[in-house]
């Protein structure tokens, strides 16, 4: 059984500063990614539902988890939550970084339909 370093009421009562330095160090001694994010979307519904400003919570650690380590399942698995975090060309940056071979296939599919466009079949079709 997982043990959540955090109760419900502390994430939805602490303020950011307590919660900011909380979490960092909960980061830095654990290396815990899937926890980590996971009480970083419970914040940003926190932001959502309360009087607070918790939007981009933690934003320097969210980018370099996303720019820098290992691309991993669990940084595939929440991804999306975070594109609030990157500009436009860094989003693209983090896609390419998580998953390498959609990028490859989509720039392929184009290529190849820049080639066989409907307009050069018609005039194979007619020798």
């Amino acid at each position: 059984m997982v043990v959540q370093p955090f109760s419900a009421q502390q994430l939805f009562k602490l303020k950011r500063q307590t919660l900011e330095k909380r979490l960092t160090d909960y980061y830095g001694e654990t290396q815990d990614t899937k926890t980590l994010l996971n009480l970083l979307i419970a914040l940003q519904i926190r932001d959502a539902l309360g009087n607070e400003d918790f939007s981009q919570f933690l934003r320097p650690l969210v980018r370099q988890l996303f720019l820098k380590t290992t691309a991993t399942r669990v940084l595939r698995h929440y991804y999306c939550h975070f594109e609030s975090y990157f500009s436009a060309k860094e989003w693209q940056t983090v896609l390419a970084r998580l998953f390498p071979i959609k990028i490859y296939l989509t720039k392929l599919i184009s290529k190849f339909r820049s080639i066989f466009q409907p307009e050069t079949l018609i005039g194979l079709t007619d020798s």
